[in-house]
């Protein structure tokens, strides 16, 4: 991008984070996408990230289902290492802040994006979705009819507090 319109990303991201982002991308990325598992019974959440991961989206995708909204079905690569990294980034420093989301519509060719992001010590993936729908800017993305597709990150810290991110994205 060049020096103007960088600087205007910048300015427009701050102001819409909570409610997504949308603008003119080229193309679809080139990434892989994967359907959402169907949620195990025996894995701790806690433990086993993936799991917990799976929980989140599955949880998100029957809210959807009940607002008349198209489930959520496939992870994205770029979305999800984006996810992945943030969770990373966001359980280093302690603290919640969101990425700008013109670096993830740029980076994953998505032509919308929005990102959640939650935390709490012994937080579990119901507790985390919960949250996110009794939060008005959270839960707008979530239900977002363009949310197709979504990466997941989600770290734990030694004393237990949790570290979840969803970056959702539309690339029609």
């Amino acid at each position: 991008m060049n020096a103007m319109l960088r600087r205007t990303a910048t300015t427009l991201a701050a102001l819409s984070l909570a409610f997504g982002v949308t603008t003119a991308v080229s193309g679809p990325a080139d990434a892989k996408l994967w359907k959402v598992p169907a949620t195990s019974t025996s894995n701790d959440p806690m433990t086993d990230l993936n799991e917990y991961e799976t929980r989140l989206i599955n949880q998100i995708n029957k809210f959807r289902a009940k607002h008349d909204r198209r489930q959520v079905q496939y992870f994205q690569t770029c979305a999800d290492g984006m996810s992945e990294r943030w969770s990373k980034h966001l359980k280093t420093i302690d603290s919640l802040v969101h990425r700008d989301q013109y670096y993830v519509l740029d980076e994953c060719n998505f032509t919308w994006t929005g990102e959640v992001l939650v935390s709490g010590t012994g937080l579990r993936p119901y507790q985390a979705v919960r949250a996110w729908l009794n939060s008005p800017g959270h839960r707008a993305v979530i239900m977002k009819p363009r949310a197709t597709r979504v990466g997941a990150g989600v770290r734990v810290q030694s004393d237990g507090t949790v570290f979840a991110v969803l970056n959702f994205g539309d690339s029609d």
